[in-house]
Parts: C-alpha cells; sequence; structure tokens
C-alpha cells in the first residue's frame, strides 16, 4: 500500500504544477487583456491644431531652385518673373547645361511666349540639396512633351519619361536620407544621394495601381500607401513598407479599409490607420479594424491628420449634417472617454 501511495504522489505533484501553470496563464492573460483594453484612448480634442504628418514641399520658380542646388541661370531669355529657355551653370565645377522651359501642362510654342501656358513649379530636397524640375516642353502642336530634372552637386540628369508622363518627386525620408519618385509607369524609384533605386513592387507586368507616399516619424518608417482602393472595379488597398536595401515589403491590411488612409505611429511605437470610416491598429498579421462608425458619420479628409504637440493622433469625424468633431488616439489617460482595444472592434459613440 504504502509504495502504491508513493508511485501516485510524482503524479499528483505532475498534476498540481500543471494546474498551476495553467491558473498562471489564465491570470496573466486576463491582466494583459485589461491592460490591452485601457491601453488606449480616443480622447476629444475641441480644440486641437493638428500638424499634417507628411511633409508638404512647396512649389518654387526654376530660379529659386536651381540657386538652392548651387546653379545659377546665365543667357537666359525671361518673360516677366518667369524663366524660359537658357544655360545652366554651376559656378563651382564650371559645368554648363541647356535647361528648356517647363510648363504645367502640354503647351504650343506659340502660347508660351504670350504667358498663356504657366510655367511649372521646381521642388528643392531639403534632406539631399536636389533641386528637381518637371513638367512639358513646349512644342509647336501643343502636344505633351514631358520631362523632368534633378540637379545634384556638379550634374544635371534627365529622369525617365514616357509620351505622356514623367517622373514625379513625391517627398523626402530624413530618417532614411532619401528622396522618392514615382515613375511614369508609377514604379516607386528613390536616391539616396549616391544612387537611383528603383523599387519593386510585387506586380509582375501589371503596373502599380495610384499611390501616394506616407512618411511615419514618430515610428521611424515610411510607407506606399494605395489611394483608391477598396471601391468596386478598383482592386484591394495595399500598403508597403520601405525597408532597408531599399526594398518593398508588403504589410497585410482589413479588406475594409477603402480609399485613401493615412499611418501614424504614437510614442509607444504602434502604428494606426486611420480611414473614411474606421480605425484600425497594427498587430502581429497586419493591421485589424478595432473601431468603426455608424449613422453615416466619415472621419474628414486625411489632411485633418496630424500628430499634436503631446504626441497624439489627431483626426476629425463629420456627421450627415457637416458637424465636425476632433478627436486624438492617445495613450490610456484618467477619464477616457473612449477605450480601443487591439483585441476588439467597438462602433464609437
Amino acid at each position: 500500500m504504502g509504495s502504491e501511495a508513493r508511485a501516485c504522489r510524482p503524479a499528483r505533484q505532475g498534476f498540481v504544477r500543471r494546474l498551476i501553470v495553467s491558473v498562471i496563464a489564465i491570470l496573466s492573460a486576463g491582466v494583459a487583456a485589461v491592460a490591452d483594453e485601457a491601453a488606449y484612448c480616443l480622447q476629444p480634442r475641441p480644440d486641437a491644431e493638428p500638424e499634417l504628418l507628411q511633409t508638404v514641399f512647396p512649389g518654387l520658380d526654376a530660379g529659386t531652385a536651381t540657386d538652392r542646388a548651387g546653379w545659377i541661370w546665365t543667357g537666359a531669355s525671361r518673360t516677366g518673373d518667369q524663366w524660359q529657355s537658357g544655360l545652366l551653370l554651376n559656378p563651382v565645377s564650371g559645368a554648363v547645361s541647356v535647361m528648356p522651359a517647363l510648363y504645367r501642362r502640354p503647351c504650343a510654342s506659340s502660347t508660351s511666349v504670350a504667358r498663356a501656358c504657366r510655367v511649372a513649379l521646381s521642388q528643392f530636397s531639403e534632406t539631399l540639396g536636389v533641386a528637381y524640375l518637371g513638367g512639358h516642353r513646349a512644342n509647336a502642336a501643343g502636344q505633351p512633351a514631358p520631362g523632368a530634372f534633378v540637379l545634384f552637386g556638379d550634374r544635371i540628369l534627365e529622369l525617365p519619361s514616357d509620351d505622356g508622363a514623367t517622373t514625379r518627386y513625391l517627398g523626402d525620408l530624413p530618417g532614411f536620407g532619401m528622396m522618392v519618385f514615382a515613375m511614369p509607369d508609377a514604379r516607386p524609384l528613390v536616391y539616396d544621394g549616391s544612387r537611383f533605386t528603383a523599387l519593386d513592387a510585387g506586380t509582375g507586368t501589371e503596373p502599380l495601381r495610384p499611390w501616394r507616399l506616407i512618411n511615419d516619424p514618430a515610428g521611424g518608417r515610411a510607407f506606399i500607401a494605395s489611394t483608391e482602393g477598396g471601391a468596386p472595379g478598383r482592386g484591394p488597398s495595399f500598403l508597403l513598407e520601405i525597408r532597408e536595401g531599399p526594398r518593398l515589403s508588403p504589410v497585410t491590411l482589413d479588406p475594409r479599409i477603402e480609399g485613401a488612409f493615412t499611418l501614424a505611429s504614437l510614442d509607444d511605437g504602434q502604428a494606426w490607420i486611420i480611414a473614411r470610416s474606421g480605425i484600425y491598429a497594427e498587430k502581429a498579421s497586419g493591421f485589424e479594424r478595432v473601431a468603426h462608425l455608424t449613422g453615416g458619420r466619415l472621419i474628414r479628409d486625411r489632411q485633418d491628420l496630424g500628430a499634436t504637440v503631446g504626441g497624439e493622433i489627431a483626426l476629425a469625424i463629420t456627421d450627415a449634417g457637416g458637424r465636425i468633431d476632433r478627436h486624438a488616439i492617445t495613450r490610456d489617460v484618467d477619464g477616457c472617454a473612449v477605450p480601443l482595444s487591439l483585441g476588439g472592434d467597438r462602433p464609437l459613440p
């Protein structure tokens, strides 16, 4: 009898240990769930004045852009305050290059002199000190004649163009030390100060659908995002993260994300997507919806999104009558108005 009792004791002890481990796991999961439930908030911010997350690059006249890149116009013709075709001189290296006048839209030569065509605006990259000039050359028939140039160091390089479009400059990624362009076939192109690299979007021979650049400085990340996904006949929304290499890495999106959306991170690194009718949080499996709007209310266009001074993510909700309510996603605070759980999908009151 005693030997049988001794034989049963290890089995009972193993059962007790497994029971204790299970109880601890259940309690830990409960604590994590409670912590998750209270981790984030949607707080009213009626007086918030959000700053745009995306850097807006103001248009410059060609003379200003080239001056800032270290080049000067010489022997150029001029109509009023607008530069026309002429020579560019680099006073440091002595390099000289012919630069055509570029217009915002196709332009006939006979009307360009009369200023009926608007001269294209240029841009300057503060990150790399590069000037970008893009638009259409004038011609006799006023047909599309796209062209784009970058001025860096003592070099001027013409970027790829086709019959109807040219390479467009979309902005800088200061954290990566790169400029980002969209080529005529919509392929992303980046320049890091030493070389241009075309990024593979994984679409094979199919052109990449319309996209825009998203810079997430709080999260130290950058993305290429669709601008019209989810609508009938336009395919699903997509999100590609720009990684070291550089290369593009696809990010899984909730299929309910429609149209243009904004991505931003809080200071703890948690990334959020704000779309027209919902709020989505990044998880290990991708972005999933954690809150949605009802009753015809919508999150206003992305220009109202940004990071407030306190590191919150600001957004504006509008109802069918046009009333606008401003809110912010933030870390949980005392008196949280609307808790946001990463494990749920709640209607917003």
